[in-house]
C-alpha cells in the first residue's frame, strides 16, 4: 500500500477506534433500580423483571441477563445489546431502531408488533423467535440461528439474512423483497403468501419446502438447491447446481 492511501486511511481508522471504545465510558453510571436512557447498565441484572414501557434508548446492556423479563411497548432505539440474555422475554410493540443485538441469545423471544429498522441481529440465536406483525427492512440477520423461526404480517425488506439457519421457519403473510438470502437453510420451512420479489437465494437450501401463492419474481435462485420442492410461476432463473453450506458453524446456547 502507498504511503498516500495509508495516511487517509490510518486517521480513520483511529477514529472509528477511539469512537466506538469511548462512547462507553462517555455514558454515565446508570442506576439499576431506576434505569434511564443514554446509560451505562452492564453492571445489572433484570432477570424477570416487569419493565412495560421502559425507555431505555441508547443505553448498553451489552451482555446483561434480562431472561423472563417483560418490555412490552419498550423503547430501545440505538441501544446495545450484544450478548444479552433475552430468553423467553417479551419486546412486543417495542421501538428497535438501530439497536444491536449481535451474537445475543433470543430463545423463544417475542418481537410482536415492534420496529426493528436497520437493526443487527448477527450470530444471535433465535430458535423459536416470534417476529409476527414486525416492520424490520434493512435488518441484519447475517449468520443467525433461526430455527423455528414464526414470521407473519411482516416488513422485511432488504434485510440480509445471508447463511442464516432457518431451519422449518414459518413465514407467511410477508415482505421479503429485495432481501438478501445467500446460502440462507430453509429447510422445511412453509412459505405461504410470501413476496421475494428481487430476493437473492444464491446457493440457498429450500430443500422440503411447501410453497403455496410464493412470489419469487426477478429473483435469483442461482445455485440454489430445491429437491422435494414445488415452485409455481416459474420467471425466474433455473438453480445451476449445488453449492450450498450447511449450517454447522453455531452450537446449541439453548
Amino acid at each position: 500500500m502507498k504511503k498516500a492511501q495509508l495516511c487517509l486511511i490510518l486517521p480513520v481508522f483511529l477514529f472509528i477506534l477511539i469512537f466506538s471504545s469511548s462512547y462507553a465510558d462517555q455514558l454515565p453510571k446508570g442506576n439499576c433500580d431506576s434505569p434511564e436512557p443514554l446509560t451505562d447498565l452492564r453492571h445489572c441484572r433484570f432477570w424477570g423483571k416487569s419493565m412495560r414501557g421502559i425507555d431505555l434508548h441508547g443505553v448498553l446492556l451489552d451482555g446483561v441477563s434480562m431472561r423472563s423479563t417483560d418490555l412490552t411497548n419498550c423503547n430501545l432505539q440505538g441501544a446495545s445489546l450484544r450478548g444479552a440474555d433475552l430468553r423467553w422475554s417479551n419486546l412486543s410493540n417495542c421501538k428497535m431502531s438501530r439497536a444491536d443485538l449481535s451474537k445475543s441469545n433470543l430463545f423463544h423471544t417475542t418481537f410482536n408488533g415492534a420496529v426493528t429498522d436497520g437493526a443487527k441481529f448477527h450470530k444471535a440465536y433465535m430458535f423459536g423467535t416470534r417476529f409476527n406483525n414486525v416492520q424490520a427492512p434493512k435488518t441484519d440477520f447475517t449468520y443467525a440461528f433461526m430455527k423455528d423461526l414464526n414470521i407473519s404480517k411482516s416488513n422485511l425488506s432488504k434485510s440480509n439474512f445471508n447463511y442464516a439457519c432457518m431451519f422449518r421457519a414459518v413465514m407467511i403473510d410477508s415482505d421479503f423483497s429485495g432481501a438478501k438470502l445467500e446460502y440462507v437453510d430453509l429447510t422445511g420451512g412453509a412459505l405461504e403468501n410470501v413476496d421475494f420479489t428481487g430476493a437473492n437465494f444464491n446457493g440457498a437450501s429450500l430443500k422440503g419446502v411447501t410453497l403455496d401463492n410464493t412470489v419469487f419474481h426477478m429473483a435469483n435462485l442461482d445455485y440454489s438447491v430445491v429437491d422435494n420442492t414445488v415452485i409455481e410461476h416459474k420467471d425466474k432463473k433455473v438453480p445451476k447446481k449445488n453449492s450450498h453450506l450447511p449450517c454447522r458453524y453455531l452450537k446449541n446456547r439453548q
